[in-house]
């Protein structure tokens, strides 16, 4: 049976405007730039080619990719499980620049159970095939705007 569900999006407005949390949101991390070969070589969905240079992110940055990402994921056509943006999904993110424009490619895994038992999440989480369970996304930080989205798909 052929069973369609709904990824929550939780849409509470924020504690504080974006422009005072400097912290990054809680779950997310931002990897060094030499994590980005291995972040950007996922093995069952699409990403985008490396950029010209790297950033770093700060958490106000990465609260306006989150707070973009809540308006954007629910007008993908895409089976979700039940799993709530951004509370459960581990979140990892990488700052490059990209024909002149700052990029963040991120990478987002859903913390189900055990699944990330013993692995650091300060180094790139590859799953393989996972559907909607992982996805990533390139932000381009100066349009403010997704240009960028794949899910896992099956290896």
């Amino acid at each position: 049976m052929l069973q369609t569900s709904v990824v929550m999006i939780a849409t509470a407005p924020s504690q504080s405007p974006i422009a005072e949390r400097p912290e990054l949101p809680v779950g997310a991390v931002v990897l060094p730039a030499s994590a980005a070969p291995k972040l950007l070589h996922q093995c069952s969905r699409v990403t985008p080619a490396p950029g010209d240079g790297s950033w770093q992110p700060d958490g106000r940055t990465i609260y306006e990719l989150e707070d973009a990402l809540l308006t954007f994921l629910p007008d993908q056509k895409v089976r979700w499980r039940n799993q709530m943006f951004p509370k459960d999904y581990t979140r990892q993110y990488i700052g490059y620049i990209k024909n002149g424009h700052r990029m963040i490619y991120g990478n987002f895994v859903a913390v189900t159970g055990d699944q990330l038992h013993g692995l650091p999440v300060t180094e790139p989480l590859i799953l393989c095939d996972g559907s909607s369970d992982a996805f990533g996304v390139e932000y381009d930080v100066d349009a403010r705007r997704v240009t960028h989205f794949a899910l896992n798909g099956a290896i």
